[in-house]
């Protein structure tokens, strides 16, 4: 990830979501309801059930065959969609101090995604810290829906 002050917030990349943004769970309905495409794909990660209930992802590079899966959002209005989500992921743009809507303190970063079709995306998603991640249970599906976890 490069200084905060060299990323601009407002690329418009999609947004890789695993958990209660997918299609089908509550918070997608709040918050992606002017999502204008959506496709099935995965990350490099470890998804983890923190001990709130909710899901989170740790970049895992070193060891590619770790996979997260989810959802690529592609909004309307990327900097409408993200000035909602980033309240909902307690995440502020440009600065370490979160917004005290969420417990954890999630980042938003840019990574690369593999779509189903096979082809590389670089998106935006929301990820922890691995030294925070650690008291999260691993998820080892990788898969928020298949585990059963929390939607909304």
């Amino acid at each position: 990830m490069t200084d905060s002050e060299t990323i601009d917030w407002t690329e418009p990349l999609p947004l890789f979501v695993y958990g209660t943004l997918r299609p089908g769970l509550g918070n997608y309905a709040i918050y992606c309801a002017d999502v204008a495409a959506s496709a099935d794909a995965s990350v490099a990660a470890r998804l983890v059930e923190m001990p709130d209930g909710y899901p989170a992802i740790v970049l895992d590079l070193t060891v590619p065959t770790v996979r997260t899966v989810g959802s690529l959002l592609t909004f309307a209005d990327t900097a409408a969609a993200f000035a909602r989500i980033d309240v909902l992921e307690g995440f502020r743009p440009g600065g370490d101090a979160p917004l005290g809507v969420a417990e954890h303190h999630y980042r938003r970063i840019v990574v690369e995604a593999a779509r189903a079709d096979g082809a590389a995306v670089r998106c935006w998603t929301y990820a922890l810290p691995a030294s925070e991640a650690e008291a999260g249970r691993r998820v080892p599906s990788g898969d928020w829906i298949a585990h059963g976890g929390r939607t909304i």
